[in-house]
């Protein structure tokens, strides 16, 4: 490939990022939607100290989707640009 642009390459990135966003928030809100359903049956102070550190690792996952999405556009504005330079 050497120092050559690859369109094709960078359109497929940029399918993949949408694409493992997408699937990694569909799976999150699984996640909460599992984790809610778990105060019905424990509801003492372990589980407030497990939703702590819950809500800790889903401001991480929310955190990874924005950057995944925010490469994917960045990807494509300079695809963009490279093309408009060709």
């Amino acid at each position: 490939m050497g120092n050559k642009f690859d369109f094709s390459t960078a359109e497929t990135l940029c399918e993949l990022l949408i694409d493992t966003a997408d699937t990694m928030e569909s799976e999150n809100t699984k996640m909460q939607h599992n984790f809610d359903a778990l105060h019905e049956s424990f509801r003492d102070s372990t589980y407030d100290v497990f939703k702590s550190e819950f809500s800790d690792a889903d401001k991480t996952i929310a955190d990874a989707i924005t950057a995944l999405r925010e490469l994917n556009i960045a990807l494509r504005k300079y695809s963009e640009q490279m093309r408009e330079a060709l």
